[in-house]
């Protein structure tokens, strides 16, 4: 087997993954999950998520320019989204709505779920893994 080194620097691959074997998957966790070595695997694991998480983190750029995505984002998409809230639906969708017995409103009032993912999102913001 010729070993090929994660792209990621810093990840070091268990067996199970260099091989993609699945009776040494099996047995890998069978170790982890039996022996002492588990806690070896388990500081692996956290070092290799370490290294994903610095890797990723050098994608998406500091919390400067982060911050400035979300709100060019923002700027750009959110009179779209109005506009297309405050739209009425044309004729022709709201006569098949009435002729289905579906409500004829042809709008529909989204401001309580609005406020619901506003506040998930508030609360959540200090939590960058959510």
């Amino acid at each position: 087997m010729q070993p090929s080194p994660s792209a990621i620097p810093g990840v070091s691959r268990t067996l199970a993954e260099e091989s993609l074997d699945p009776g040494i998957a099996s047995l890998e966790r069978s170790v982890r999950q039996r022996s002492a070595a588990g806690a070896e695997f388990d500081t692996v694991r956290r070092l290799n998520n370490d290294a994903r998480v610095k890797a990723i983190q050098g994608f998406a750029g500091d919390e400067a320019a982060i911050s400035a995505a979300e709100q060019a984002r923002s700027a750009a998409t959110t009179p779209l989204l109005n506009q297309a809230l405050a739209a009425p639906l044309p004729p022709g969708q709201v006569a098949l709505r009435q002729a289905l017995g579906l409500r004829s409103k042809p709008r529909i009032d989204l401001s309580s779920v609005r406020a619901v993912v506003g506040s998930a999102i508030d609360r959540n913001t200090a939590r960058p893994t959510v």
